[in-house]
């Protein structure tokens, strides 16, 4: 007897496989001696074409998502650092008080009466290398955190791009060279992330040479 395993319980690629492997096989001498019926013959290969369809849209859709995730983690990377950056400059004001810091939102806790700046907002501690297997180890300092997003700026980018948010360390960028035999400088910085929210400010920025 064959097997009684359930290829229908597999993975969605390992299934559509199956049924590509079912469809394909019907017209083979020994299949059609099974008198397999005209509707199901129908009826498989309208699945076939549905399921087919249905992964090849979820799967447009998860890259538009990727894609529209990184460029919200990017975009807000910049607009963050604008805003801490115009923060202190604010706290730093001898005119600022307390009372105005609060009317700003700029956390008044943190603002000085005389102007002074406020305590350094709270940053990891980034180290990276390239091992000899390839890649860059990347190693942060988590404190508190919950995880770590990493950005990464190559040779040819002008601005740090949200790369990956980072549960454990030591982690690996698999990163090839741009040019294969050509070295190349990679500029990574990190910031601390609670509740799915950054927080604090980026680490100072680590240059690596990733060897061609």
């Amino acid at each position: 007897m064959p097997s009684q395993n359930d290829p229908a319980a597999a993975d969605e690629r390992k299934f559509l496989e199956n049924h590509d492997t079912l469809k394909a096989g019907l017209d083979k001498p020994e299949v059609v001696a099974l008198n397999i019926s005209a509707e199901d013959k129908a009826l498989i290969l309208s699945d076939n074409t549905t399921g087919h369809s249905l992964k090849s849209v979820s799967d447009q859709a998860n890259v538009v998502a990727l894609e529209a995730t990184a460029n919200k983690n990017n975009g807000f990377t910049v607009i963050r650092k604008n805003y801490r950056a115009i923060r202190q400059r604010i706290l730093k004001n001898s005119g600022c008080t307390k009372a105005i810091a609060e009317l700003l939102g700029l956390d008044g806790t943190e603002a000085q009466s005389e102007g002074e700046m406020a305590a350094e907002d709270p940053k990891p501690v980034l180290r990276c290398k390239a091992p000899v297997g390839g890649g860059i180890q990347i190693k942060a300092t988590k404190g508190d955190a919950e995880a770590v997003n990493v950005y990464r700026k190559r040779e040819n980018e002008t601005e740090f791009k949200f790369l990956k948010q980072v549960l454990h360390f030591p982690w690996l960028d698999p990163v090839e060279p741009l040019v294969s035999g050509k070295p190349e400088k990679i500029q990574y910085q990190a910031v601390f992330v609670s509740h799915d929210a950054e927080y604090g400010v980026a680490s100072d920025t680590v240059t690596v040479v990733l060897p061609g």
